[in-house]
């Protein structure tokens, strides 16, 4: 799916945004957002003053403009820092629902990866740390440049070494849990 660019004159039309919160509330959006006067009243009726407010499957708040999906977060940060472009932006806490201004920041892929909660299919409890078929451990991680996996026969090793290795690689203390 490709980003689109923000129209942030619209944005402000059809939204009044609570950056500290990271809200979206319907504004009465103009007749000329609208094919007709009916169409835009039944809307404007339906849901000026009321909260944007729908969650996608992978969890993030999204709103529908003219049949073009946004994420709530892109918009916002669109907004605030008044670029039509924003860069990938990370939650901070983790929390996709989570939009309020000081809880986004500007992530590039490696960083907003060292922010990520664990797997629902991890089975190890460990993010990082799994079983092979012969029964050693392996623990791998991500840097910057490279995949580092190291082999180990106790459980506990292995977690020590992703431990340490995600602390000295900078990623956030929320990372796998």
């Amino acid at each position: 799916m490709s980003i689109k660019i923000l129209d942030l004159p619209l944005l402000e039309e059809c939204f009044l945004v609570d950056f500290q919160t990271g809200v979206l509330t319907w504004r009465e959006r103009p007749l000329v957002h609208f094919v007709s006067s009916p169409v835009a009243g039944a809307w404007n009726t339906q849901n000026a003053n009321k909260i944007a407010n729908f969650v996608d499957p992978g969890g993030y708040k999204r709103v529908t403009i003219n049949y073009s999906s946004f994420k709530h977060h892109r918009i916002i940060f669109g907004l605030f820092h008044n670029d039509p472009n924003p860069p990938p932006i990370d939650h901070f806490d983790g929390d996709k629902t989570n939009n309020s201004i000081s809880n986004l920041r500007p992530a590039l892929g490696s960083t907003n990866h060292k922010n990520t909660a664990k797997k629902k299919s991890n089975t190890s409890g460990i993010t990082g740390v799994s079983i092979t078929l012969y029964g050693r451990w392996v623990a791998r991680i991500d840097s910057d440049e490279k995949r580092i996996s190291k082999t180990f026969k106790d459980f506990f090793e292995a977690c020590c070494f992703r431990k340490s290795m995600e602390i000295q690689l900078n990623y956030s203390l929320r990372h796998g849990i």
